[in-house]
C-alpha cells in the first residue's frame, strides 16, 4: 500500500473575501463548520505538490501532481490525494472559485454564502448537495459530470463541451445555457409563467416543459415579455432537459 503524508493547516479568516481552489486530479470535500478559522486537511500521494495560503484577501489552495517523464512514457500521479477544506459557517465570501481538473469536488451539506460562486471541471466530476451564491453562479463543464442540487441565485450561466450536467433549484433572474455535444437537465422552480424563453438548437434538441425543439435551426420563443426570469438556451448537437415547476 502506496504510504500517505499527512497535512494540517490553519488560517486566519477574518480577512478572506475570496477562495480559490485548484484541485487538479485530486478528490476535494468542502464543509462548513463552527470554527472561526479555515481548516485544510490532505491525505498526499508521494511527489504530490500541494500548497494552501492566504494572500491578501484570498484564500488558495493548489494540488497537481508531478509529471515523470521518460523517452515513451508519460506517468501521472494524484488522483489518491485527497483535502478536506472547513469553513467558517458564519462568514460570508465575494468570490469562491473551484478548478477541478480530472479530480473529484463535493459540497457536503451546506454551502458557503458568497457572492459569486465559478465551478470548472474538466473530465472530473462535481456533486453539491446546496449551492448559494446571491449574485451569480458559472458552471463549465468540459468533458466531466456535475450534479447540484437546491441552487439558489439570481444568475446562473452553465456552458459544456461533451459533458453532463444536472440542477435542481431556484434561478430567479437569468438562466443562460450554451450547450455543444454533451447536455443534462435542469430543474427550475416556479411557474413556467416567471420565464421569457429563447431557444436555439443545432442537431441536436432542446425541451422546455413540454416544449420539444430539435433540427437544424430549431428556435423556440415564449412567455410574458415582461416576465421576472429570462431562459437562453444554445444548443449544438446535445440535448437539454429544462423543467420548470
Amino acid at each position: 500500500m502506496e504510504k500517505m503524508e499527512i497535512k494540517r493547516e490553519e488560517f486566519a479568516a477574518d480577512g478572506v473575501g475570496k477562495i480559490q481552489v485548484d484541485a487538479g486530479s485530486a478528490t476535494v470535500t468542502v464543509k462548513m463548520w463552527e470554527n472561526p478559522k479555515i481548516c485544510v486537511e490532505a491525505e498526499l500521494e508521494q511527489g504530490r505538490e500541494y500548497e494552501s495560503a492566504v494572500l491578501g484577501d484570498i484564500f488558495q489552495v493548489s494540488c497537481r501532481s508531478e509529471m515523470k517523464r521518460g523517452i515513451f512514457w508519460t506517468k501521472n500521479t494524484g488522483r489518491k490525494t485527497r483535502l478536506t477544506i472547513f469553513l467558517p459557517r458564519e462568514k460570508r465570501y465575494q468570490e469562491v472559485q473551484f478548478s477541478i481538473g480530472a479530480g473529484k469536488l463535493h459540497i457536503s451539506g451546506e454551502a458557503p454564502d458568497c457572492d459569486r460562486i465559478s465551478v470548472e471541471t474538466g473530465a472530473g466530476t462535481v456533486e453539491a448537495d446546496m449551492v448559494l451564491a446571491k449574485e451569480r453562479m458559472d458552471v463549465e463543464v468540459g468533458a466531466g459530470d456535475v450534479k447540484l442540487g437546491n441552487v439558489q441565485t439570481p444568475e446562473l450561466n452553465v456552458s459544456s463541451g461533451v459533458g453532463h450536467f444536472t440542477i435542481s433549484g431556484r434561478v430567479s433572474r437569468i438562466l443562460n445555457v450554451d450547450n455543444g455535444t454533451g447536455g443534462g437537465k435542469i430543474a427550475l422552480e416556479g411557474d413556467e409563467a416567471d420565464y421569457l424563453c429563447n431557444v436555439s438548437c443545432g442537431v441536436g434538441s432542446v425541451r422546455v416543459n413540454e416544449n420539444h425543439i430539435s433540427g437544424i435551426g430549431g428556435e423556440y420563443k415564449a412567455g410574458n415579455p415582461g416576465a421576472p426570469g429570462m431562459i437562453n438556451v444554445n444548443s449544438g448537437a446535445g440535448k437539454v432537459d429544462i423543467q420548470i415547476g
